[in-house]
């Protein structure tokens, strides 16, 4: 029975194990594709593309082995006091010899990983955040370290002993080893280095972490490539006349006067026009206006579902499906009365040059993340006028089409609402649009990027 059950288990459990370890692949394909980059640290003597590429994999596969073996371990602890190779007899522990070896195996393989795992937890120390630098501090190289590999030594020697305790009637004995290694855990990493900080380094700080500042600003500044550059004094000479600001009048007119945050105040104040649209933030761009490069702040006029008129299922993913058109102006453009000059404004978009916007709806952005139903039976709300509402169609290429039964199946599952198979204004040319936020989708079309 206890075969079967193993054998029946093993199935289900290495399947949620691959679906749980496979989201790590990014950290096998920089472990398996790492170059060297030329540059060692300071403490250990190690190229910097270890711990780029090389070291998260490493604890990754650690893990992976350390918690597989104590699942194994456990269940093989249950197998065999099932099965009577481990027993209580006359209040005494009786274990087989076989049982023994066995599991004493694989108990010193597991210390043994637990050893591996403190001996790249050093690295570590590399990582630490202090008040005055990030990475090794004083006390981390000289009361940190020390004990960590002490202890390594003494995981070292508890992995043998229990591989020699098998054959010793005396089990306690390893106890000793044990106690060591919890001592100096609590001991060595948790008060001898607080000691050493209060007493020896505070007093003394400056002094003695000099070299490890020496050393955050030396990879700070390779980290952000600043060695190339090269510090030049300048001396303005000279004075200033008309003729010089004639001759550099298109920068001139490309000083930006404006500040982003009040800004978006004054765009939202002015040219939100309905309480259902918000202006998220304000960018900078540039375009070739009447002929000249000319330097403009812009935001678009995004929808927000939470200020929807007449909420319902049917109003947030079929008929208020995008935004509308923008804001725009020049960056030091100022009107009489102090406001913002406007290139283009209002809703639909009034373009004062000659810029136009031929589609103004706005199906991504930052404050979009709702799935919407586009191309179905209802019409989707474009902007209000005063004659009435404007309807259109969705015209791009984005989404899934929902073409099948199958399809809305899937869907309806993923964002947990029926009303995706049942709905009749859905049809075989409808697009589901989701993963609207441009940022959550630049992230899902490449995940091995890191953004700010």
């Amino acid at each position: 029975f206890l075969k079967k059950l193993s054998l029946y288990l093993s199935g289900p459990v290495f399947l949620v194990s691959g679906l749980y370890w496979s989201v790590y692949w990014k950290e096998y394909l920089l472990f398996s594709n790492a170059q060297d980059y030329g540059l060692k640290d300071p403490i250990f003597g190690r190229d910097v593309s270890f711990y780029m590429f090389k070291l998260s994999f490493v604890n990754i596969l650690l893990n992976i082995l350390l918690v597989t073996l104590i699942l194994m371990f456990v269940f093989l602890c249950i197998y065999y006091l099932i099965r009577g190779g481990v027993a209580f007899v006359e209040r005494l522990f009786s274990i087989h010899r076989p049982v023994k070896v066995h599991l004493g195996v694989l108990l010193s393989i597991i210390i043994l990983i637990l050893t591996a795992k403190l001996y790249t937890g050093r690295f570590g120390l590399l990582f630490s955040e202090h008040r005055v630098l990030y990475g090794a501090s004083y006390t981390d190289v000289y009361a940190r370290l020390p004990v960590m590999n002490i202890m390594i030594v003494v995981g070292l020697a508890t992995a043998l002993g229990v591989l020699v305790m098998i054959n010793v009637r005396k089990p306690l004995l390893l106890l000793l080893p044990v106690g060591v290694f919890i001592v100096l855990y609590f001991v060595g990493l948790g008060v001898y280095p607080g000691l050493l900080q209060n007493f020896k380094v505070t007093p003394n700080e400056l002094e003695l972490e000099s070299p490890f500042i020496k050393h955050h600003i030396k990879f700070t500044r390779e980290g952000f490539d600043l060695e190339r550059i090269k510090a030049k004094p300048f001396e303005p000479e000279g004075s200033l006349t008309a003729e010089d600001i004639e001759k550099n009048l298109p920068t001139i007119k490309n000083i930006r006067l404006w500040d982003e945050e009040p800004l978006l105040k004054t765009y939202s104040q002015l040219q939100q026009i309905r309480t259902y649209y918000r202006f998220v933030d304000v960018d900078n761009d540039r375009y070739v206006i009447n002929g000249r490069y000319r330097q403009v702040m812009l935001s678009p006029r995004e929808l927000s579902y939470e200020d929807l008129p007449g909420k319902s299922w049917i109003n947030e993913k079929l008929v208020y499906t995008h935004g509308i058109g923008l804001a725009m102006g020049p960056v030091s453009g100022i009107t009489r009365e102090g406001l913002p000059e406007f290139y283009i404004k209002d809703i639909p978009p009034v373009s004062s040059v000659g810029l136009k916007v031929t589609r103004p709806e706005i199906y991504y952005g930052e404050n979009t993340n709702e799935y919407v139903i586009a191309r179905t039976k209802v019409k989707e709300f474009s902007y209000p006028t005063k004659e009435g509402n404007v309807y259109t169609h969705y015209e791009g290429k984005g989404g899934v089409v929902l073409n099948s039964f199958f399809k809305r199946l899937l869907f309806a599952a993923k964002f947990g609402s029926l009303k995706i198979v049942l709905s009749s204004d859905i049809t075989r040319e409808s697009r589901i649009i989701y993963y609207r936020n441009i940022l959550e989708r630049a992230q899902r079309l490449a995940p091995f990027l890191a953004y700010d």
